[in-house]
């Protein structure tokens, strides 16, 4: 969500699988596109003042920093060109710093921040030992949060920016994605069962001292169930302006194992088809006798299967080593189109 909450920074996915940025219109719902590339360009980060987009750019085997504005013919900036991959995760409200995580081909992530002032060049500002990851930097400039899995599973912390101070663990049992309140006075952050947490920060509590703040009061659940990312469950979608507005999916990430059903015009379940498996997308053939599926293999490649309804017996359709997605039936039931991406190709099949 933009800081003045009219529009929406989207990935959008296109016929090849690579990404590109978008900005929605929040009160119209009309869509601009920002990128046009063959690459892949994703987790957009806003300019304090709304103008423009941070984000990694994959192109040509490279993932490098870069900044743009929000019209297509808008030309980039790039801001990092590093072997490393640097994803953008937070900005300064002055506009002066953009914090990153670095990931090295080591696996391993730090945090950075890099001066946007032309002067000086980026420097790392945590590293832990530990794998350290969506920074994101209080509205006074003065705090970090950031998610951590020292204590074996993913928490979220806060301690001083750039200064000496005591480290708080916010989270309970478990969280991810901390984002602060435009006022700075209340973290939200996700739990591990998928609920919208929200903790208030305050100059004077009881609880730890962080330097001169305290952080008071214990989590509290706001939102509940948030969807998650399908192929990272831990990985929700909200967002919160600096006006204090949040932004989320509601209901639950759909991972894993699956089971088909009936259910009527109500949502109530009248039966099950089949056995539970891990199903893409599904399309009924014209007669209702049959399902098309999408099933991921042991590679993560899809293939199309067909599921007698009656008997839940599935028959494979494709095999190859590339992916097909997308069914659709022919009006007789005898056979589906689909696209097929192989060898960096996506073409439409029958």
């Amino acid at each position: 969500l933009s800081p003045d909450e009219r529009n929406v920074a989207l990935e959008i996915v296109d016929a090849e699988g690579q990404y590109d940025l978008w900005v929605m219109d929040v009160a119209r719902g009309v869509t601009s596109r920002v990128t046009a590339t063959t690459g892949s360009e994703r987790d957009p980060v806003w300019s304090p003042d709304g103008r423009s987009l941070a984000f990694i750019a994959r192109r040509d085997g490279a993932a490098d920093l870069r900044r743009k504005g929000l019209r297509a013919s808008e030309p980039e900036t790039v801001l990092t060109d590093t072997p490393e991959e640097d994803v953008p995760e937070s900005w300064s409200r002055d506009g002066e710093t953009l914090l990153f995580v670095r990931r090295t081909l080591e696996d391993e992530q730090s945090v950075w921040a890099l001066p946007l002032s032309g002067e000086g060049e980026a420097e790392a500002v945590l590293t832990t030992g530990f794998r350290v990851d969506e920074p994101q930097l209080s509205p006074d400039g003065r705090w970090l949060a950031y998610v951590s899995p020292e204590s074996g599973r993913d928490e979220v912390y806060v301690e001083p920016f750039r200064r000496d101070g005591d480290r708080v663990r916010v989270s309970l049992e478990g969280g991810g994605q901390p984002k602060w309140r435009g006022d700075g006075q209340e973290l939200f952050f996700t739990a591990e069962n998928s609920q919208l947490m929200a903790v208030t920060v305050r100059a004077s509590d009881d609880r730890i001292d962080v330097e001169r703040g305290e952080l008071g009061g214990e989590p509290v659940a706001i939102a509940s169930p948030v969807a998650s990312w399908n192929l990272f469950p831990g990985v929700a979608w909200f967002a919160a302006s600096p006006g204090g507005t949040l932004a989320s999916f509601s209901g639950q990430g759909a991972g894993g194992q699956v089971q088909l059903a009936w259910v009527d015009r109500r949502g109530n379940q009248l039966g099950t088809v089949g056995a539970p498996g891990e199903y893409g997308q599904i399309t009924l053939s014209p007669d209702e006798r049959n399902v098309a599926l999408e099933i991921v293999d042991a590679e993560g490649q899809y293939d199309l299967w067909v599921m007698d309804v009656a008997r839940g017996v599935t028959s494979r359709v494709t095999a190859t080593a590339g992916r097909e997605r997308d069914p659709g039936w022919s009006p007789d039931g005898r056979s589906l189109a689909f696209i097929a991406r192989r060898d960096g190709a996506a073409d439409l099949r029958r």
